[in-house]
């Protein structure tokens, strides 16, 4: 579990640098690409063996829990350096959240599914990722 986080820490740092000197639409490629590794089968038998002991041993749940902080606050640290300065606290959080959901259906997922065209993937999830961090007109309502 530290692992990836550690792995997810290296991520979000170097996406903070390129969205900082103005490399937003790459900062945004390499979140994608983290996201759609989450759908990797020995990347998701880990996590589920993970959530799986956590269900069963308190010491492991308390480490999960830590762990899940610090990945939560990772992500919304890139979701405000890449969203709107306009976006409301709660918006964040929500896009924030938004992100962890989509990588966590992917983690479950990676489990079973072996034919994934990561490629095709990132490409779909790219618009979805921009709509999540961006204003649009749902959040001006």
């Amino acid at each position: 579990m530290w692992r990836l986080i550690a792995e997810l820490r290296t991520d979000v740092a170097e996406y903070l640098l390129r969205a900082e000197s103005g490399e937003r639409d790459k900062s945004l490629d390499d979140a994608i690409s983290f996201i759609s590794r989450q759908h990797e089968r020995k990347r998701s038998a880990l996590a589920l063996e993970i959530y799986a002991e956590a269900a069963r041993n308190l010491k492991v749940e308390a480490i999960v829990r830590r762990s899940a902080a610090i990945e939560r606050e990772l992500i919304l640290t890139l979701v405000k350096i890449t969203a709107s300065p306009d976006l409301s606290p709660v918006e964040l959080d929500a896009r924030a959240d938004m992100l962890r959901i989509i990588a966590d259906g992917m983690t479950v997922r990676g489990l079973y599914t072996t034919d994934t065209d990561h490629t095709a993937l990132a490409r779909v999830l790219k618009p979805v990722f921009d709509m999540i961090v961006q204003i649009d007109s749902v959040t001006r309502s």
